[in-house]
């Protein structure tokens, strides 16, 4: 529900005079996503973690505190990150003067690269429980935690469209990222 700072940065070269062939460096990074929250209950109010139940194939909860039952405290913590990259070569396909285009330059590159990206996500959910049961006293420590990490290496392909008018750029970009 936050707003997160990323940033990217792209830069490009021509390999030859005519701007023919040229190469292009991107990195796109935001910041590290991170949520928290706890809830602690002496068993006057009812408080139960969801979870999806594997064994039954449904949606079930796990009691936290519940009254002359059940005492506890459950903290959960979320972090989630994710930067990509790559590197492309440009070749042109058409280029016309501003005699050709009535909004004055244009081209159409092809785009040949390489791309990487890592999307980061774990959760961590920690309960300290007390049993209110008179004859049943006893205390429960339970952790769950979850880490996946996705990673994609491929191959950019793409097509671009570059216009100039006076003061004003417009370019538009189509990709494709083939990979695992």
């Amino acid at each position: 529900d936050e707003m997160r700072f990323g940033g990217r940065i792209r830069y490009g070269e021509w390999l030859d005079d005519a701007h023919y062939y040229g190469l292009e460096w991107e990195y796109l990074g935001l910041e590290q996503g991170n949520a928290a929250g706890s809830v602690t209950s002496d068993g006057s109010t009812i408080y139960g973690r969801p979870f999806f139940n594997a064994l039954t194939g449904q949606q079930d909860a796990e009691l936290v505190a519940f009254p002359s039952l059940l005492a506890g405290s459950a903290d959960a913590t979320v972090l989630s990150s994710f930067e990509s990259g790559g590197v492309r070569l440009l070749v042109n396909l058409s280029e016309g003067s501003p005699a050709d285009f009535p909004c004055g330059y244009s081209r159409w590159d092809f785009l040949i690269g390489y791309r990487y990206a890592r999307l980061h996500d774990m959760v961590r959910i920690n309960e300290d429980l007390t049993s209110l049961v008179g004859g049943n006293p006893g205390t429960f420590d339970i952790s769950d935690g979850f880490d996946t990490r996705n990673t994609f290496h491929g191959a950019d392909l793409g097509l671009k469209w570059q216009g100039h008018n006076q003061d004003v750029t417009l370019q538009l970009l189509a990709k494709v990222g083939l990979g695992n």
